[in-house]
């Protein structure tokens, strides 16, 4: 009986989450702390409930947070051209190592773009 318990609390905890998320506008970190959990938590979730996973990214990647920062992925192509490495890129655009390879997996013209920039110099 206490497992089920905590089980449904788990689920209302997920649901306020994701809707945390909408209210943030896709900023994971606040969401997280409005109700009370860390990104780590949220991570083991998203591992272990498919279904939870599947609402968190349709909520990150499409989040107007995620969508202003699109526009920096020129930017970024150009500082690796500059000889500049990816993680250096991500530092001076204030980028996460986490938001430049969601970057590569949903675009491959970006990925193509990066694997250009970096191993074709003269």
């Amino acid at each position: 009986m206490a497992k089920q318990n905590n089980s449904e609390q788990l689920k209302k905890l997920k649901k306020r989450f994701l809707e945390e998320l909408i209210t943030h506008k896709g900023d994971k970190n606040d969401a997280a702390k409005s109700v009370g959990v860390n990104l780590v938590e949220i991570r083991s979730w998203r591992q272990k409930d498919k279904d939870f996973n599947e609402k968190y990214k349709t909520q990150v990647i499409g989040s107007d947070q995620s969508k202003q920062r699109t526009n920096l992925k020129e930017p970024f192509i150009e500082l690796l051209n500059n000889g500049f490495s990816q993680r250096e890129s991500c530092e001076k655009l204030h980028l996460s190592i986490v938001t430049l390879r969601t970057w590569k997996k949903v675009d491959p013209d970006f990925k193509d773009a990066c694997l250009t920039a970096r191993f074709n110099k003269g």
